[in-house]
């Protein structure tokens, strides 16, 4: 699913709460930039309009401290960065379709149904990117053993293809925009 680039200010679409952003959205940006991590930073700074400062809960999962009703998440993969803002807990990740792909790793972390669907790297790469929303959104990371999360027909994943990367959304996935922007 192709969303159309956003354009213009940043936060022109959102719903305002209070005077701030609470809007489920979806951020994405392709990026040349050497530091991954520093350039979803900048992407997330961008998202809510100031430079946040972010804590990180017992599994690696950033939040807010000082906003602890938004809900984010940060993922980067090589040329591009994505993050999500939620007023509810959300996962996101992103894969480039142009990475290499070991279908071998489907036997030991895909249920049965999604070894069946992961016929190829890019149904392969959806199928990751959906586990890893969702590993991100319950908060527990890598501990949850990745062949027990069945992602199919899940209503609460949304999966998009943008330019070449495949971005997996875990939570009220039907509130979810997609913003592309440029860092």
């Amino acid at each position: 699913m192709r969303l159309p680039a956003h354009g213009g200010g940043f936060l022109d679409c959102t719903l305002p709460q209070g005077g701030r952003m609470m809007e489920h959205i979806v951020w994405f940006a392709k990026t040349d930039a050497p530091d991954q991590s520093a350039a979803v930073r900048q992407l997330l700074a961008r998202a809510l309009g100031y430079m946040p400062r972010l804590a990180y809960g017992a599994h690696g999962k950033p939040f807010l401290p000082e906003e602890p009703e938004r809900q984010i998440s940060l993922a980067h993969t090589r040329g591009a960065v994505v993050c999500a803002v939620s007023p509810r807990p959300v996962g996101v990740d992103i894969e480039s379709f142009a990475r290499r792909v070991n279908m071998r790793v489907a036997e030991r972390s895909f249920t049965p149904r999604e070894r069946a669907y992961a016929v190829d790297a890019a149904r392969f790469l959806k199928v990751w990117t959906r586990k890893e929303a969702f590993v991100k959104r319950d908060g527990r990371g890598f501990t949850l053993p990745l062949n027990t999360v069945e992602t199919c027909g899940r209503t609460d994943i949304a999966t998009y293809m943008e330019q070449g990367y495949v971005i997996s959304v875990c939570g009220q996935a039907a509130d979810f925009v997609l913003r592309t922007v440029t860092l």
